[in-house]
Parts: structure tokens; sequence; C-alpha cells
């Protein structure tokens, strides 16, 4: 939580199970972001400010598994002519102009499902049963079980088994 803007960031930015909430301008704003992963973009207070603003018309990698929500503009806003090589499995719940301006929406994403937040004035992030497991599949690293992430940095541990890091074999950056 921030009085000003939550993070300036320049080419290359990333942000892996990182949580930006309550900034008064955008919770984020880059000319270039590389990667996002599992990401949570929540409530930036500003009139007409953003979750994530991509200042320029630089490249996402990849973006995956992030949620941005309640954002007063646009969930992410980014420059004409952006570039996204890979974009998909997010949420994009209740931002006030639309959920994203600039950036196509990804086959599986998600604009209506409200996250369920367990105690979001209060600063738990956990998601209710809504958006379990839609996140991007995966497998689990040195077995062969496979299975999907839950949406935004905080992962349940359903049944008493400990969550784990999901991972695609030949994803750069990511196994």
């Amino acid at each position: 939580t921030n009085t000003t803007l939550g993070v300036d960031g320049q080419s290359p930015f990333s942000a892996i199970n990182s949580i930006f909430t309550q900034n008064a301008s955008h919770n984020v704003s880059a000319t270039g972001v590389h990667n996002l992963v599992n990401s949570l973009f929540y409530d930036s207070t500003g009139a007409n400010t953003d979750g994530l603003n991509i200042t320029s018309a630089a490249s996402i990698s990849f973006g995956l598994n992030n949620i941005f929500a309640e954002n007063a503009r646009y969930g992410i806003n980014g420059s004409a002519g952006l570039n996204l090589n890979y974009y998909d499995y997010n949420n994009f719940f209740n931002n006030g102009t639309a959920p994203r301006n600039n950036v196509p929406a990804g086959a599986h994403d998600q604009t209506a499902v409200d996250p369920q937040f367990t105690n979001a004035a209060g600063g738990d992030f956990s998601i209710g049963a809504n958006l379990a497991n839609d996140g991007f599949p995966g497998l689990f690293p040195n077995t062969l079980t496979t299975g999907f992430l839950d949406l935004g940095p905080a992962q349940r541990a359903a049944g008493g088994a400990a969550a784990g890091m999901l991972y695609t074999p030949g994803m750069s950056g990511l196994g």
C-alpha cells in the first residue's frame, strides 16, 4: 500500500508471485514488462489509474496466472502496438473502465469471475474455489504429476497436500 505510484519499473521488469495493492497511482507503471506470473494487481485507488500501466510498445514475453481486480480504470493498460508473445490464464474482475486496453484477451482469460479473496481488507488474498485450478497447466518437477495452479500469488494446499510450483518443460525461464 502506497500513497503514490506502487512500482515504477524499467525494461525488463518481472513480477512473479507478487502482490501490488492500494496505490494512489498505478499499482505498477513500466516501460517494458517481460514476465508476469502468479501476481496480483489489486485496487489502484486514484482516479484514472490502472493495475498495470505499460507506457511503451515494449514486449511482454509471457503473462499467466495473474489477477487484475478492482482497479480504478483498467486491469492492464498497454500502449498502442504492444507485442505480447504469450498472455493467457489471467483473471480480470471489476476493473472500473474495462478489463484491459490495447491488450488482447487470452483464450482462457476470465473477466466476470470474482476471485473471492478470503479477506482483502486484512491482506489475505487467498482465492475462493471459483478460481481454483484455473491456472496454466504444467508438471510438478521430478514427478509424473500434472496439474493446474490457482490464479494469483496465494496457492491453496487443498486436501492437506502441500502446494507446489508447476512448470512447463521448455518454457523459457520456468523450468
